[in-house]
């Protein structure tokens, strides 16, 4: 499991090398090259032109390594949760109440936090700040940092598409997981991702080799620049090394739908796979 199998080791480090987090240049950074915009201008491919959230894989991770706190103000995505080590989660759901100004009686929170300018610890309880977002943030956060392995997991059983809202409007986010162990993410903006996928010490993980950004203005001003083993083509970018998103995944719960045009009813199950529930048909 790879999040308590680092997560010890990732704990030992955090105050040894907490002055160069700030500085470090990490694998998710690849969308932002050292610009802090927490939106960008994004053509969708279809009706033009419209301002998204940037946040992609890395908005975890800057804003751990970063302190971009930013990009707080919105829910971070589960594909962002699904690359961090335990350690990394522990200080990401932190600095949600470091913002607000908590006083940590853990040193290696204080020393952590006390690195960016933005850090005014005034207060030894902030919960009457915190925002609506940040709440979902905390709790979704939690999910991963707790995580369990599902000791009966397996392919057969996730191999399907699986959708967010139900019944089925034309947007609703999808994951579609294949026989052929093949996965994708379909979600909004640069939340649109694919690889491969296996099922690994109760978990499943995600082999990401491409994900969907379009032809953003940020690249299109002049001096952008890849890291070495990213390519850009064809509004992809395509990973040399997969990046890695690990989710939790809930046991299935079924239940009957009835049609409401018709006098119909079939077999739907619910399955929490990271902090969502999704859901997919039953199979005959």
């Amino acid at each position: 499991m790879k999040k308590k199998i680092g997560s010890f080791a990732a704990m030992l480090f955090v105050i040894s090398c907490v002055s160069a987090f700030a500085g470090d240049t990490f694998l998710f950074e690849q969308n932002f090259a050292g610009s802090d915009r927490s939106t960008v201008i994004f053509d969708d491919g279809w009706d033009g032109f419209e301002t998204i959230i940037n946040i992609g894989f890395s908005a975890g991770r800057r804003v751990v390594h970063n302190g971009v706190i930013s990009l707080l103000n919105h829910v971070i995505p589960d594909s962002a949760l699904a690359v961090l080590s335990n350690a990394e989660l522990r200080l990401l759901r932190n600095t949600i109440f470091a913002r607000h100004g908590m006083i940590f009686q853990s040193n290696d929170l204080r020393t952590h936090f006390q690195q960016f300018h933005w850090y005014n610890p005034r207060s030894n309880n902030v919960d009457n700040r915190l925002t609506e977002i940040d709440r979902i943030n905390i709790e979704n956060i939690r999910i991963f940092e707790n995580a369990r392995p599902n000791p009966r997991l397996n392919r057969r059983d996730l191999a399907r598409g699986w959708m967010e809202v139900f019944p089925v409007p034309s947007w609703t986010p999808e994951i579609e997981i294949n026989d052929d162990n093949t996965i994708s993410g379909f979600r909004f903006g640069e939340d649109n991702w694919r690889g491969t996928f296996r099922i690994e010490n109760g978990f499943l993980v995600a082999l990401v080799t491409e994900q969907f950004i379009g032809n953003p203005d940020y690249i299109n001003r002049g001096g952008w620049r890849w890291p070495a083993g990213v390519t850009h083509r064809d509004g992809r970018l395509v990973f040399n090394e997969p990046i890695r998103l690990v989710f939790p995944v809930g046991e299935p719960t079924i239940y009957t739908h009835y049609s409401d045009w018709s006098d119909d009813s079939f077999l739907i199950q619910r399955r929490q796979i990271g902090s969502l529930v999704w859901t997919s048909w039953v199979d005959n």
